[in-house]
């Protein structure tokens, strides 16, 4: 799964899809450094999310 990219900042946006599997990740009881290796984005994104 690929991140979208925001133009005007040049950041990256977890989108819905993104959002409900680290849910799913959470709830099987995966480490949010391996939801975010496993999703391609930083722990701390996982952490907010």
């Amino acid at each position: 799964m690929m991140l979208q990219t925001e133009s005007d900042r040049g950041r990256q946006v977890v989108g819905l899809r993104e959002i409900v599997l680290i849910h799913d990740l959470k709830k099987q009881g995966l480490r949010n450094s391996a939801i975010a290796r496993k999703i391609g984005c930083d722990r701390k994104t996982v952490r907010k999310i």
